[in-house]
């Protein structure tokens, strides 16, 4: 991903890879239903083979491929998914 970006992390779980970017700290309890709701709006909205979701205290970004047959191209496509996925920063609730 771009030097300004996270680093994305793989994790192969048979029969899938799976693709995960830590965004950042979940926010407080006061605010929490306005960033979920907003996350599954961007779920909805700006993303097609990425979602965010929350992991114990951390917003996250994360995407799965089959492995069975995974190629170079399809890997690199799904990192340019989450480049290409709107900050959640400036979407804030």
């Amino acid at each position: 991903m771009g030097a300004d970006r996270p680093l994305v992390a793989l994790r192969v779980a048979a029969p899938v890879v799976v693709a995960k970017v830590d965004i950042g700290q979940a926010p407080a309890d006061d605010m929490a239903g306005a960033a979920c709701s907003k996350l599954l709006v961007l779920n909805a909205t700006a993303l097609v083979h990425a979602a965010y979701g929350i992991e114990g205290q951390k917003i996250v970004l994360s995407a799965a491929l089959e492995l069975k047959d995974l190629d170079l191209n399809e890997l690199e496509a799904r990192a340019r998914d989450l480049d290409m996925a709107p900050p959640i920063k400036s979407h804030a609730p």
